[in-house]
């Protein structure tokens, strides 16, 4: 690539532009970036950068490998976030903290503060070219904020994103510099191109080995729907079959909705153990208790996070267990016929951070309060009635 309208591009024999659409480059050790126009680069042994000096104020990172700890200029602190896959979730500047919303494919496309409240939404196109959509923060959040487009730092004085072995220039669609020589046939040839000109389909975190962000996305929506079935079904009914019946019984052997119940309602670590407390109560031959049943308590039924989301603090829960008097051959368990009856009434209450946290807050109200309060999601009375064996 030569020449963009007009404005032209000149390289070095190492395929390091000098001369870059108006901007004159500098470069060292080969591949390394050591200035564009007026603004000064410093990388450490390894190659990833640790300082950037613009209009004369120095940028400097704290490091751990390729991971950034730590941002300060000036007066400026900036620690960026991390989830347990190092994937960065959010950024506390100035002592404040901030959270990131993203999209499936790790865009940053809102942050919101400790408030819960959403301060910034950027948007970008297939390329990642970004574009503030709001702000309404204090401190020009969403400027300072570097991580954007797939989540990588974005130098916003150069309109660039820093991909540790190199730029890549998003309103061009392509690196600025050659890729490693001994890398040609895994770039197809093309030792400039972005993500084999495909930025909808791969992500590139290190500058010269894209991977397929479909697949990746793919396993996590697959371990997502798989883990919270019952939760997406139900919420799916509150958008579309309960403006038909507000009224359903679950229990029918050919009810999908039900049929997830029923199967978590069995493996629920809640419901064993009060199956377990009533099992001691059994005077005679049953025994049955109705009250009320909270699967909120996240942090003691954590498997039991596909019913908290779902069901959560259900009203009317009626176990009915009754001793058969069966053992189970080759063991000391006996079998005990248990039957569960719950209903409630699927709608979502407004959460503060104080009693749910600023995450949960923020997921609950987005995602069902507000489109409820909207008219975008309807409440409904459901049922269910269960019978399995059990043997303890």
């Amino acid at each position: 690539l030569t020449k963009v309208g007009d404005k032209t591009i000149s390289y070095d024999i190492q395929g390091n532009p000098i001369s870059y659409l108006g901007h004159t480059l500098t470069w060292e050790k080969g591949r390394q970036l050591k200035s564009f126009d007026g603004i000064q680069y410093a990388y450490n042994a390894n190659g990833v950068r640790t300082s950037k000096t613009v209009n004369g104020v120095k940028h400097t990172y704290t490091l751990d490998g390729i991971k950034i700890l730590r941002e300060t200029w000036g007066d400026n602190t900036l620690i960026p976030l991390y989830d347990n896959e190092d994937a960065v979730c959010g950024i506390i500047y100035n002592n404040e903290p901030f959270y990131f919303q993203k999209n499936l494919q790790g865009d940053i496309v809102g942050i919101i503060n400790k408030e819960a409240t959403t301060v910034a939404i950027y948007s970008y196109d297939a390329w990642g070219v970004p574009t503030v959509a709001g702000d309404t923060s204090e401190c020009n959040i969403a400027s300072v904020n570097p991580f954007r487009y797939r989540g990588y730092y974005y130098d916003e004085e150069i309109g660039m994103y820093y991909l540790q072995s190199r730029y890549y220039n998003p309103s061009v669609g392509r690196f600025i510099n050659a890729d490693k020589s001994d890398l040609i046939n895994v770039t197809r040839n093309n030792l400039f191109s972005y993500c084999f000109n495909s930025p909808a389909a791969y992500v590139d975190y290190r500058g010269n080995i894209p991977q397929a962000i479909v697949v990746i996305a793919g396993i996590c929506v697959a371990l997502f729907v798989k883990t919270f079935a019952l939760s997406i079904a139900m919420y799916a009914y509150a958008a579309i079959g309960a403006r038909f019946s507000n009224n359903i019984d679950l229990s029918a052997w050919w009810n999908p909705i039900g049929n997830l119940m029923k199967n978590r309602l069995e493996n629920s670590k809640l419901i064993k153990e009060r199956i377990n407390s009533y099992i001691g109560k059994i005077s005679k031959k049953s025994y049955s208790k109705t009250e009320h049943i909270n699967f909120a308590d996240r942090k003691k039924y954590l498997k039991d996070m596909d019913l908290w989301l779902s069901v959560g603090n259900a009203a009317n829960c009626k176990i009915t267990v009754t001793k058969t008097g069966k053992r189970r051959w080759f063991t000391s368990k006996y079998q005990y016929k248990v039957k569960i009856e719950l209903s409630d009434i699927y709608d979502f209450a407004k959460f503060n951070k104080e009693e749910n946290g600023l995450i949960i807050t923020a997921i609950n109200n987005a995602l069902g309060y507000y489109p409820m309060s909207w008219g975008i999601l309807k409440s409904y009375s459901w049922k269910i009635k269960h019978e399995f064996n059990y043997y303890y």
